[in-house]
C-alpha cells in the first residue's frame, strides 16, 4: 500500500504547533529556602555559579511527559528538558546566530543542495551516574534519523520535516509504514536505509546530508530535536521497544545535564554532566523540574520564596502593579525574548453539531468585506492585556511569522513585513485599528451577504476546555472586544469540549475561530507560511483544501497566496529575495485577511533569572538550554532590567 501525502501528514505532525509559552515555568529557591538555593559558588572550571546566584535551579510545570523519546516531542515541557541534556549540531548565542555545538564547523557549497558537519572529537554519551558510555559519532546520527523516519519507532512524529527536506527519506517511511510492526522494530538493515536515504558518513565526525533540492534553511534544522544523535549502543542495550517506553534515567546523554532521579508526577532531577565537553561554561548543580496542578498553586509557591521565576497572570499583575506598598512592586519586569506569533484562524469549513454545513457562517467568513471588517474595526487592546497587564501594547503583534526567525537587509523579518503594511508595533496603540475603515467594511459585508440570505449577527463559535477559568475569563474578554466594536454583525458564542480539541471539536469542524501562537522548528519563514497553502492538507492553519463553496473568492485568494510561497521557496541564491518574496507572500495574506494576526509573546515575570544571558532562538528549542546564565539570589527589579536591555542592545551584532 502506498502512503498519500494526505495520509501521512494526518500521522506526521510538523513540530511545534501549539507550544504555549505558558506551558512550563523557570523556578528555584532562593535565599537558602526550600530549593536548597545559595549564594555560594565558584567561577571555576567546572561551571560553578559566581557569588550570590543560583546554584540549583527547580522549574516547575503543569503538564507531565507523554515519552521520553526525544525525537517524539513537541512539548514545552518535554523541550526544556531535551535542550538541557542532548547536545544539537548546532546551537544559538545570546543574539539568535547560529553558533557551534557538537558541530564544530559545517556548511554547504551547492546553495542547500548538500550540508556537511563536522563533529568534535571530544564529546561523549553518559549513563545517569555519569559513567562514559560511547564516543559520540557520526553514526549517532544515521541511528536517529533511521528512528524517526521509522514509522512504527516514531510513530510519525517529527518526521515530515525530513521527508520534506532529505532524498529518499519519505521512500523509507513509506518502505516502514507498509512493514507489519514486528518486521519494523527488528534488526535495523543499516546498509539498505543509507542506500535509500540521502545521509553520508565518510567518517567517525563527519555527516553529510543529500537535500531534495537547494534547502537553504536546513541547517537551522540541526538546532532541533529532529537532527539530534542517538547512541545505537542504547538501542542495543534497551532493544527497540525497550527504548521506545524507557524512563529518562534509562537514556544516555551528551549535554550539559543528565536526568538522575525522576517520579512520575512529582519531580525529574537533572544533575551537571561530569564528563560534558565544554568545561568552561557555567551551570546548574542541578535544575529539578517539579509537576504542580496549576500556575495559581505554583504563584503561591513562589510567593513562599520557593521558586526563582514566574509569568504573571492578568490579576497578578494588576494586584500588584497597582498597590505601590506591594513587595513586589520594584520587581516587574517584561521578558525579553519574543518568539510567538499569535493569531485569530479561521475554519472556512464550519460544520453545525448536526454535522452539516454551517451555511450562515461559511458564506459570511468567505466575504472579503466580513473579514475585513473583523481586521480594521476591533481595538484588541484590552485582550493583549491578559497577556501583559502592564503593558498590553508591548504584545500587538501584526505578522503570521514570528520574531526574531531571520532578517532582511539587516532589519528583522516581522519589522519589515510590518513596513509594508504600514504598521508598527512599537505604536502606543493598537495600530492596525480604523474605526472608518472598519464601520466601512462592515456596512459593505452586511449589505452584500443580506443579499445571500445571510442573517445577522452572524453566530462566531470558540471553543475553550471546560473547567478552566483562566481560558474562559480570555475568551469573554474576546467576546466582549468583538462585541463592543462590531455587535450587530458578529456575536460570539463560547463553546467547551472535555479533553481533546482536535477529536472534540477541529476533527468535525466545529468552531468558527481558533487563537493560538506558534514557534517555527527552523530559521526560514517557509516553516510558518508553507503551513497555510491550500496543496498541504490536512495540516495548514485555515483548512483551505476544505473551503465550504469552491465557487467563493476566498478559493483563489488560497491559491494565489500558495503560488507566491511556493515561488519565494524556489529562490535558494539569494537569502534576501528569498525573504522578500515570502513577505510579499505575507503581506498578500494578511492585507486579504487569510489569518487575523494579534500578538507576539510579552510576559511579565518576577524572576531571579537574567533573560539577556540565555541564548535567543527565534526558532529550534536553544533558548530552554540553561548554560551561561547569570542569575541572583533577590528578584530582579526594574531598574536592573533596563539596565540589562541597554547592555544587550549595546553590544548587540
Amino acid at each position: 500500500m502506498k502512503l498519500t501525502r494526505r495520509d501521512f501528514l494526518k500521522k506526521a505532525g510538523l513540530g511545534a504547533a501549539g507550544v504555549t509559552a505558558m506551558g512550563l515555568l523557570a523556578s528555584c529557591g532562593g535565599d537558602g529556602g526550600n530549593g536548597g538555593n545559595g549564594s555560594e559558588g565558584s567561577n571555576g572550571e567546572e561551571g560553578g555559579s559566581t557569588a550570590g546566584s543560583i546554584t540549583d535551579l527547580v522549574l516547575f510545570s503543569t503538564t507531565e511527559l507523554s515519552s521520553w523519546d526525544p525525537f517524539y516531542q513537541n512539548s514545552a515541557t518535554a523541550l526544556r528538558i531535551c535542550a538541557n541534556i542532548f547536545d544539537s549540531l548546532l546551537t544559538h548565542d545570546l543574539y539568535g546566530n547560529l553558533v557551534p555545538c557538537l558541530a564544530e564547523s559545517w556548511g554547504t557549497e551547492d546553495n542547500g543542495k548538500t550540508w556537511t558537519f563536522h563533529l568534535r572529537k571530544d564529546a561523549v554519551w553518559v549513563d545517569k551516574d555519569g559513567n562514559e558510555m560511547a564516543k559520540v559519532t557520526s553514526a549517532d546520527w544515521v541511528t536517529a534519523l533511521e528512528w524517526v523516519l521509522n514509522y512504527w519507532a516514531s510513530e510519525g512524529h517529527n518526521s515530515a520535516l525530513i521527508t520534506d527536506t532529505v532524498e529518499g527519506a519519505l521512500e523509507y517511511y513509506e518502505y516502514t509504514y507498509n512493514l507489519d510492526e514486528e518486521t519494523a522494530m527488528g534488526e535495523v538493515d543499516y546498509d539498505k536505509f543509507m542506500e535509500t536515504v540521502g545521509i553520508e558518513t565518510p567518517d567517525e565526525y563527519t555527516i553529510i546530508y543529500h537535500c531534495k533540492n537547494e534547502i537553504v534553511y536546513f541547517d537551522t534544522l540541526s538546532a532541533y530535536i529532529v537532527l539530534y544523535g542517538l547512541p545505537r549502543g542504547l538501542l542495543d542495550t534497551l532493544g527497540r521497544e525497550g527504548y521506545k517506553s524507557c524512563t529518562g534515567t534509562q537514556l544516555w546523554f551528551n549535554g550539559p545535564y543528565m536526568v538522575t532521579s525522576f517520579t512520575r508526577d512529582n519531580e525529574k532531577v537533572m544533575t551537571k554532566n561530569p564528563l560534558w565537553w565544554n568545561t568552561e561554561a557555567n551551570r546548574f548543580e542541578t535544575i529539578t523540574v517539579r509537576k504542580v496542578d496549576s500556575t495559581d498553586t505554583a504563584y503561591l509557591m513562589f510567593h513562599n520564596d520557593e521558586f526563582d521565576m514566574i509569568e504573571l497572570t492578568e490579576s497578578n499583575i494588576r494586584s500588584i502593579a497597582d498597590d505601590p506598598s506591594h513587595e513586589y512592586y520594584d520587581n516587574l519586569v517584561i521578558e525579553h525574548t519574543a518568539t510567538f506569533a499569535g493569531k485569530i484562524t479561521f475554519n472556512f469549513a464550519k460544520n453545525l453539531e448536526d454535522g452539516t454545513p454551517d451555511v450562515n457562517w461559511n458564506t459570511a467568513i468567505a466575504n472579503e468585506n466580513f473579514r475585513k471588517a473583523l481586521y480594521y474595526g476591533v481595538d484588541w487592546t484590552d485582550y493583549l492585556g491578559r497577556q501583559n497587564a502592564l503593558k498590553p501594547l508591548e504584545s500587538q503583534g501584526y505578522t503570521i511569522v514570528s520574531p526574531n526567525l531571520c532578517h532582511i537587509d539587516g532589519q528583522d523579518y516581522c519589522e519589515y513585513v510590518e513596513g509594508l503594511l504600514g504598521l508598527d508595533s512599537d505604536a502606543e496603540e493598537f495600530d492596525r485599528y480604523d474605526a472608518a475603515k472598519g464601520q466601512e467594511y462592515k456596512e459593505k459585508a452586511m449589505e452584500e451577504l443580506s443579499a445571500q440570505g445571510v442573517t445577522f449577527p452572524v453566530e462566531m463559535v470558540y471553543y475553550i476546555q471546560s473547567s478552566n477559568q483562566t481560558s474562559l475569563d480570555t475568551a469573554n474578554v474576546v467576546k466582549n472586544n468583538l462585541e463592543e466594536y462590531l455587535g450587530d454583525m458578529v456575536t460570539l458564542t463560547i463553546k467547551t469540549y472535555i479533553t481533546s480539541f482536535a477529536n472534540e471539536v477541529r476533527t468535525p469542524s466545529y468552531e468558527g475561530i481558533t487563537i493560538s501562537g506558534w514557534a517555527p522548528d527552523y530559521g526560514d519563514p517557509i516553516a510558518v507560511l508553507g503551513l497555510a497553502c491550500n496543496d498541504v492538507p490536512d495540516m495548514n492553519f485555515s483548512r483551505s483544501a476544505h473551503i465550504y463553496d469552491a465557487t467563493t473568492e476566498i478559493v483563489d485568494v488560497f491559491n494565489e497566496f500558495t503560488s507566491m510561497v511556493r515561488a519565494a521557496d524556489a529562490i535558494h541564491d539569494d537569502l534576501n529575495a528569498r525573504y522578500k518574496a515570502f513577505a510579499e507572500a505575507e503581506v498578500f495574506a494578511i492585507e486579504n485577511v487569510m489569518f487575523l494576526p494579534l500578538y507576539t509573546t510579552s510576559f511579565v515575570e518576577l524572576t531571579r533569572i537574567n533573560d539577556f544571558t540565555h541564548a535567543l532562538a527565534g526558532y529550534g528549542i536553544q533558548e530552554y538550554k540553561f548554560v551561561d546564565v547569570e542569575t541572583s539570589t533577590e528578584l530582579y527589579t526594574q531598574e536592573q532590567w533596563d539596565e540589562f536591555e541597554a547592555e544587550y542592545e549595546a553590544n548587540r551584532h
